[in-house]
């Protein structure tokens, strides 16, 4: 399937928007949590993978130099967008430094995986 990479990050990035300004915070706290800090480790779940799906993408399906580089650039361009959003596009969210460094902790930890198990992810990090 041509473009498989694009589809589903353009799918997962769909989901985080929605996630981020549609679905207020205040649904998830009334419910009992799982675990304390679960919406941090939610989110830095759903940025490892908008993280590793752009990798794919600039390395498999773009062609980009330092697919890599240029992947976490995006997803770190894209965690201040949503968060700046959430502030001034919301009623009920706000701006908060500790959902944007769990968002980019996310995207570091892929970075981290990338480098030190590239097999795992089909890329040869010195592109």
């Amino acid at each position: 399937m041509k473009n498989f990479w694009t589809f589903l990050s353009l799918t997962w990035t769909s989901l985080i928007i929605y996630l981020s300004f549609f679905n207020p915070e205040g649904i998830v706290e009334e419910k009992m949590p799982w675990f304390k800090n679960q919406v941090k480790v939610g989110d830095l779940v759903f940025y490892a993978i908008l993280s590793c799906y752009l990798i794919k993408i600039f390395s498999q399906e773009i062609f980009l130099k330092y697919p890599i580089l240029k992947g976490q650039v995006l997803v770190c361009i894209f965690v201040v967008v949503i968060e700046l959003g959430q502030n001034f596009l919301t009623t009920d969210r706000d701006r908060n430094f500790m959902d944007m460094l769990s968002n980019g902790l996310g995207s570091v930890l892929i970075l981290i995986l990338t480098y030190t198990y590239p097999k795992l992810f089909l890329l040869n990090p010195k592109i």
